[in-house]
């Protein structure tokens, strides 16, 4: 049987990082951040998810 588990996601971007921080249902808080990407703010978001997630 599984469990599932929820997140609770926040995300600043600012002028020179793009941080995003999740809580998921246990309490346990992830942190990251990455090179904000002015011409694209969606890239620097998706670049804290994906180092973490291949790391």
């Amino acid at each position: 049987m599984s469990i599932a588990v929820e997140y609770q996601i926040g995300c600043d971007i600012g002028g020179t990082f793009t941080d995003v921080t999740a809580v998921d249902s246990t309490g346990t808080v992830y942190s990251d951040k990455s090179d904000t990407t002015p011409h694209d703010l969606s890239i620097g978001t998706w670049r804290v998810g994906s180092a973490r997630a291949s790391a």
